[in-house]
């Protein structure tokens, strides 16, 4: 077996082992317990490691100086996937009010700066509107949207956002020119268990839960040349179901 197919089976197995316990009664609660308490040894263990790499990474031989970066990597992905299942668990608490998109996408781009700046994605910011939203699910669904992009492209990836008014709203667009999503993963793009990211699949599932508590949509598309488009519909009324969101759900 190889590591590749070795790791689609652990995931797999994760799956359906989440699958499982998540019917049983009272188990979501237990859960988000269990993910909270997470954060502190996480924490912990990336602050000795950090240490280590700050004070003695240089005395460390070549494997040693490999073995504390994976390490540190592998926590913090750890870190990112506790932030983003407590973030889901409150995702329908929301309080909109009108954001500036562009302020949005400042905080989006400090935050993913190493991955644009290191040439691993090429940023194009078109004009943005003033939507009616919660600020902290914006943020994350867009840094979600963008960082997939950088990420899953396997190489420099041109991402473009932008937005178009339509009816009761807007749709925020992202589009990369990547190498796509297979078409028999799209299907599950919003389930925890669906498509797998470095964070942990939970990100496209919050970036759902976060437009479906405002009302809105996200829908994918991958065009045959190439590439990922993520259209997202923000309505002037978060909370209702706007004329636009209606027509592309039917």
């Amino acid at each position: 077996m190889t590591e590749a197919t070795a790791k689609a089976a652990a995931q797999a197995g994760a799956a359906e082992s989440g699958r499982g316990l998540l019917s049983v009664p009272g188990a979501d609660v237990w859960l988000a317990a269990a993910v909270h308490d997470l954060q502190d040894p996480l924490k912990t263990a990336h602050t000795y490691l950090k240490g280590i790499e700050d004070r003695f990474m240089e005395m460390l031989p070549l494997v040693a100086r490999k073995n504390v970066t994976a390490a540190l990597q592998a926590i913090q992905q750890s870190q990112e996937l506790v932030a983003q299942t407590l973030a889901c668990a409150s995702a329908e608490d929301i309080d909109p009010h009108p954001i500036p998109l562009a302020d949005v996408m400042q905080e989006v781009q400090a935050a993913l700066a190493t991955r644009i700046e290191g040439g691993a994605a090429t940023l194009e910011v078109r004009s943005l509107p003033t939507i009616h939203a919660d600020p902290g699910g914006v943020r994350r669904v867009l840094q979600n949207l963008v960082g997939n992009s950088a990420r899953h492209a396997g190489g420099p990836v041109q991402v473009t956002l932008s937005a178009s008014r339509e009816r009761s709203g807007w749709w925020v667009v992202v589009a990369d020119d990547g190498p796509g999503i297979p078409e028999e993963k799209r299907a599950d793009l919003w389930h925890v268990d669906g498509l797998r990211t470095d964070a942990g699949g939970v990100g496209l599932a919050l970036c759902h839960r976060i437009v479906e508590a405002h009302g809105g949509r996200i829908e994918c598309d991958c065009p045959e040349g190439g590439g990922t488009v993520m259209r997202v519909f923000w309505p002037d009324k978060p909370g209702r179901r706007s004329a636009a969101g209606r027509r592309k759900a039917d």
